[in-house]
């Protein structure tokens, strides 16, 4: 079996900047986004990566995820109000699924999926095979099975061969004690999470196990804490291996950004830390307008020089590091960028809202009162004339189509009414730190 690779927290690329995204797992902690979060989330990633990869898994059967990409067959939510065209990131490379050497695509993984038991939200074929149409192979992030599974193992082994797991982990030494020995006794062959799920679901069917006093009622009782643990140890495997960078925190994101406004909690808190040291800006993304921008409008902010000379120095550890203050250089191409930004997602909005207002008047086809009351008016009037069963008939049918046609018409006012309140708000924002922090000059 091959050695595992060596995890690193920060990974620097050369070209282009990736970012390994485990926000859009299904499973996350402690809930899995919602398809607005992540039209928002994805969309705003892009703007400081190159490429976002995700898990071929989370693409197949992550349920809020797949009416973003295919809406014609995986449709939103009926209450959902989302833009839907990530088709176009994924036939671009923008989002890239990171898939096993020998799988041939989706399909083939929703086989896989379906049996012995069916995993939880299994997509249509449909869904699967429009995947393998829109994913381009070259764009598609390969990893070797054997690796993975060393990974896994060598993370699950130093999670639970420490000396004090109460202390590190929170859980009855018996409790790890049973885990490591089960690990342990699959000698060089590797070890599956379902096999872990089994041992913590039946841990008194473990015979080899019994000389460990107490440690079925340790696992049963710390059940949901060694699940987190195992959990831990599983999701970073793949990144690992395809040395990718994993998470957007202070090391990977630029620590002066931020996607919508933190709560005052957090706020209050990001302060305390800066005590006695420079004071850090922020630039808030509002998070209505990110999730109104179509995706093409990435296919510009690509070309940019400002773009590429941004994204070039964000590879440079220094530029990320929270503890350094921004460098003249690192500042002014920042400026530069979004500057250039707000102009053109400001620009995509507004054709977007245009764009929407006219489909939305050729829709009706003319008034509401016209479509929904003074025509079916006549019509059934008309019926009335020929028979009173077809004028009650017809009458029935004006009551059931009028309300429809309310529904879909305050539906669209408060649509167009969102739409036109979103462009009077900045896309890009500087906080009262920020606005400070310029005007004194600290661009050291």
């Amino acid at each position: 079996m091959s050695k595992p690779p060596k995890a690193n927290s920060l990974i620097l690329q050369a070209d282009p900047r990736k970012l390994y995204i485990l926000e859009a797992d299904i499973h996350r902690y402690p809930r899995p986004l919602t398809t607005v979060e992540l039209r928002q989330q994805l969309f705003f990633m892009l703007l400081f990566w190159d490429s976002i990869v995700i898990s071929d898994s989370t693409f197949n059967n992550n349920r809020n995820l797949r009416p973003l990409l295919a809406p014609n067959i995986e449709k939103p939510a009926r209450n959902i109000r989302v833009l839907a065209d990530f088709e176009h990131l994924l036939k671009k490379g923008y989002l890239r699924p990171a898939m096993r050497n020998d799988l041939k695509g989706f399909i083939q993984l929703r086989d896989e999926h379906s049996s012995p038991k069916p995993v939880t939200d299994l997509p249509s074929f449909e869904y699967s095979y429009i995947l393998d149409q829109w994913s381009p192979k070259k764009f598609r992030e390969r990893w070797e099975r054997e690796d993975v599974e060393a990974c896994f193992k060598a993370n699950l082994i130093k999670i639970f061969s420490v000396k004090n797991p109460w202390r590190d982990h929170r859980i009855p030494k018996a409790a790890s004690q049973a885990i490591l020995s089960f690990i342990l006794s699959k000698g060089d062959d590797p070890i599956y999470y379902r096999e872990l799920r089994h041992l913590m679901n039946n841990p008194g069917r473990y015979k080899a196990l019994k000389s460990i006093t107490g440690y079925d009622t340790a696992i049963s009782k710390y059940y949901k804490r060694i699940d987190k643990l195992i959990s831990e140890a599983y999701r970073y495997n793949v990144p690992t291996v395809l040395a990718i960078e994993s998470e957007a925190t202070q090391r990977t994101l630029p620590w002066w950004v931020s996607l919508g406004r933190q709560p005052e909690s957090s706020a209050s808190k990001r302060l305390e830390t800066l005590k006695d040291k420079p004071l850090r800006p922020t630039w808030i993304f509002d998070r209505e307008v990110i999730g109104e921008i179509p995706s093409q409008a990435l296919d510009d902010v690509r070309t940019w020089s400002s773009f590429k000379e941004f994204m070039s120095l964000l590879k440079t550890a220094d530029n990320l590091n929270f503890s350094i203050q921004m460098s003249q250089e690192l500042s002014d191409i920042w400026e530069a960028y979004t500057a250039q930004l707000e102009k053109h997602l400001r620009g995509e909005l507004r054709l977007s809202v245009q764009q929407e207002a006219q489909h939305r008047i050729k829709k009706t086809g003319g008034s509401f009162v016209t479509n929904n009351i003074v025509l079916p008016g006549i019509v059934t009037a008309i019926c009335f004339f020929l028979h009173p069963l077809f004028g009650i008939t017809s009458f029935a049918l004006g009551v059931v189509t009028g309300w429809k046609g309310y529904r879909d018409y305050k539906s669209d006012m408060a649509r167009m009414s969102s739409l036109s309140r979103l462009m009077g708000v900045p896309v890009i924002e500087k906080d009262l730190i920020a606005k400070g922090y310029f005007e004194r000059g600290e661009k050291n």
